[in-house]
Parts: C-alpha cells; structure tokens; sequence
C-alpha cells in the first residue's frame, strides 16, 4: 500500500549558535586567568581545563612564550586587529617588488639559458657529446638548476645523471659496453645444432607443419632441440617463413546504399 501523504513536511533546523559564526577574540585578563590555571593544574588536569574552554595546546603555549619574552604587552600583540598597520601604497610597493623580484629572476634563468646554447659553439664533437661535457665538466650559472638546463639543451635528466656517474667513476675502467643485437649469447645454439634444427624443419616428414606442431611432435618421440621461437628464428634468416595458404587477397566491398526516388521506399 502506499504510503500516506503528510500534509507538514519534515525540516532540519540548524542549531542557532552555528549559523554565524565568527572569530573568537581573547582578552588579556582572559588569557592571564587562562595562564593562571594551566599553572595550577596537576598532572591530567590540563587536557579537561583546554576541552573546557575550547581551547588548543600551540594557543596556551604561545601565551606563554609572549607573557614570557614580553610580559603583559606581549598578550595583547596576539589579539586579532582587522585594520591593517599598513597604507594602501605600502602595499602597492610590496606588491610592486614581489613582481620585480619575480621578473628579475626569470631574466636571470633566461640569460643563464642563452649562455649554456651559446657555450656549445660548433665544434665537430657531436651535439650529445658536448652538451654532457658541458653540463658535467663545467659548473652550471648560479641562476639555473640542473632541470632548468636539461629543459634548456633537450636533455634527459636520467642521461645527464649516467654520464655523471661515469664521468667521476674512480675504480677500475668498466668494460665496454657492447650492443645486445652484437651480442652472442653464452646459451645460443652451435653451428652444428643450427644445421640439425634446420634438417630437420627442411626433412619430407616436417616440411607441411608448422614450428609449434613440429616442436610437440619432437617431444612425443623424447626429442627437445630448441624453442619454438628459435625455429621461426632460424627460418626467418633464411626467408623460408611466411603463409603458404592459398587465400584469396582481400577486396573491396561495396558500401549498401539505399536510394529513395518516391515517398515510402525507405525507412530507418
């Protein structure tokens, strides 16, 4: 069934105290009774005096450190004054430097830009080479940080932090560092094996199959010579990889196209 339609509707009404709500402003006898009995408190006693006045740790101990360096006066400093000790043209002045500062800083970074471009000149040294031997060897403007000149040469911070690395490398020379594609693996299969594996894939008995079919079938008969990749691999340096299925090459399909010449011939 449902359920009745009430005529009053229900509303939440908001506690009156916490409709406006405005900063608290503390006295100086407030904050000396305050001192007062926080010193007379015993041990435990100081949480429940702070819970009672709604009050924190950092306010009572920042009472006393100005009733401490500065007596009485020092309390009133603390109070919150809504007028501003300052004219509106020492502001604009504040303003007006906090710009200038800023300015005068961006030209700085950009004059410190300019003169690391400047200090790579043409020499025949490739481009990468000298710009690591500039940013390693030579010290860097006061103005520019190490991300600034990275930005400014198209640097990668990771490279220039490697050649660092290895630029003020103190032990034993580190071998060279050799190409993976150069490399010949301590694993790799033999000359010997390599013409076995390839025997094999060229034999009548395996010639229509597959490497994957090939593999498991070798492994039926307790036969392992390498990985499947490694069989594409070795046909694939003698370009005997590649589709041998006879299929037809895909073509173009014409788009259907639905053309009206009269009402009601075409609907969507």
């Amino acid at each position: 069934m449902p359920k009745p339609i009430t005529a009053v509707e229900p509303k939440i009404m908001p506690d009156p105290k916490l409709e406006k709500r405005t900063r608290r402003i503390f006295t100086v006898e407030y904050k000396l009774s305050i001192l007062q009995q926080a010193d007379a408190c015993k041990h435990g006693e100081l949480g429940a005096l702070l819970r009672r006045e709604k009050l924190y740790s950092n306010q009572l101990a920042q009472w006393r450190r100005e009733f401490a360096e500065q007596g009485v006066a020092g309390l009133k400093k603390s109070a919150p004054d809504p007028s501003s000790k300052k004219t509106p043209e020492q502001k604009r002045i504040e303003q007006l430097e906090k710009e200038n500062q800023r300015l005068r800083r961006q030209m700085e970074v950009k004059d410190g830009c300019l003169m690391l471009q400047k200090s790579l000149g043409t020499a025949r040294q490739p481009r990468r080479e000298r710009v690591m031997t500039l940013l390693v060897a030579d010290s860097l403007p006061d103005a520019i940080s190490e991300r600034q000149a990275c930005d400014a040469l198209d640097v990668c911070r990771n490279s220039l932090r490697a050649a660092r690395k290895r630029y003020f490398f103190c032990g034993p020379s580190s071998p060279y560092r050799r190409k993976r594609k150069e490399t010949v693996q301590p694993k790799a299969l033999s000359t010997q094996e390599r013409e076995q594996v390839k025997e094999i894939l060229y034999s009548n008995e395996y010639a229509n199959q597959p490497p994957v079919q090939v593999y498991y079938s070798l492994l039926q008969h307790s036969i392992y010579l390498c990985s499947i990749s490694t069989m594409h691999r070795l046909l694939r340096e003698e370009s005997m990889n590649g589709e041998r299925r006879s299929q037809r090459p895909p073509g173009k399909q014409p788009v259907p196209r639905l053309k009206a010449i009269a009402p009601r011939q075409v609907w969507n």
